[in-house]
């Protein structure tokens, strides 16, 4: 199950918010992807439009509210 609002993503768009929600950077996440850093950037466009979010900054903290932190995600 989606965290609320996410299901506004395509798949590629919330694999790009995951990545960015564990604190990768745009170069990493085109690596990680198979894809362009112009895409990357793009796929980054499309998720601050559709959650609103009004600058990159504010991407950043929306990924890790919403998903947490990767250390979040580790579990003891």
């Amino acid at each position: 199950m989606l965290p609320r609002g996410l299901d506004v993503l395509t798949d590629r768009e919330r694999a790009v918010f995951a990545l960015i929600a564990a604190e990768q950077g745009v170069g990493r996440i085109a690596k990680t992807l198979g894809i362009s850093r112009t895409t990357v950037e793009t796929h980054c466009q499309n998720i601050k439009s559709k959650l609103r979010y009004p600058n990159a900054e504010a991407l950043k903290r929306g990924a890790r509210e919403l998903l947490g932190t990767p250390r979040a995600w580790q579990t003891s």
